[in-house]
């Protein structure tokens, strides 16, 4: 009884110590860049605040580090975000896509977006205009993988969830599904959607609209901010949904099952 006492006073503290970390990292950029902005208001004044935004954004030097930190982010996010969906579906499913091994097209699939991103990663060190295309294309081609992918792993999704029927563990049960809202769920389509329209945008400003080079590799920013964040927030709150269950699993999963 101690030993678990001990065990979970533990786990409690590393988990609100990655908490408190995980809030540092994401405040510190914004608690930084509201320094920034002060510092514009204190040199400028407040009334001065767009003029002095619309001159830093159109710095050449400023705005070239903006698109190729974007290109960065956009790496992190998607390797960080590929582990965590990996991690948080094995912990769900009961079966694996194909037996467990990769299939030719599953590797084609791999590779096409590694391609992808080694693509954005030589444009980075030519030209702006090609990183906007470069990123359109990405993004199109995201979109079919990401149907790909859906389809692969609907046989694991239904089997897990008949599985988990037949033994009675109703919560395992629910956790298939917010697996699956995430995976497949109509917010799929709407970033997707948005995503499309904000590379069009992208791409008419940097190639067709009459305004400072700075805008149109602002805008790469603004792209990959946007899409990022969104899969962030619903991953962040899949995962928050899927340790509630677990939680409940652990409480109460065995009574439910034997009360069935």
């Amino acid at each position: 009884m101690a030993r678990a006492k001990h065990e979970h006073e533990v786990k409690t503290f590393a988990h609100g110590t990655r908490i408190f970390i995980k809030v540092i990292e994401y405040l510190l950029p914004l608690i930084l860049g509201g320094l920034e902005v002060g510092e514009l208001i204190r040199e400028h004044g407040f009334l001065e605040l767009p003029q002095a935004l619309e001159h830093a954004i159109t710095n050449p030097a400023f705005s070239t580090v903006l698109w190729r930190t974007a290109l960065v982010i956009y790496f992190l996010s998607w390797m960080l975000g590929g582990e965590s969906d990996t991690e948080m579906q094995a912990d769900v499913y009961l079966t694996a896509p194909h037996g467990g091994r990769l299939t030719m097209q599953d590797a084609a699939a791999i590779l096409g977006l590694a391609l992808g991103f080694g693509i954005l990663c030589y444009v980075s060190s030519k030209d702006y205009r090609w990183a906007a295309v470069a990123l359109t294309g990405f993004w199109a081609f995201n979109v079919l993988v990401w149907r790909y992918m859906v389809g692969v792993l609907k046989g694991s999704i239904h089997q897990s969830y008949v599985n988990y029927s037949r033994s009675r563990r109703y919560i395992d049960m629910e956790k298939v599904r917010v697996v699956e809202r995430y995976i497949d769920g109509n917010w799929q389509w709407w970033r997707f959607g948005v995503g499309a329209a904000l590379a069009l945008a992208m791409d008419a400003l940097v190639f067709f609209i009459d305004l400072p080079e700075g805008y149109g590799r602002g805008s790469i920013l603004f792209f990959v901010i946007v899409v990022e964040a969104w899969i962030w927030w619903v991953r962040s709150r899949t995962k928050v949904s899927l340790n509630v269950l677990e939680d409940l699993s652990e409480r109460y999963g065995d009574k439910l099952a034997a009360s069935a």
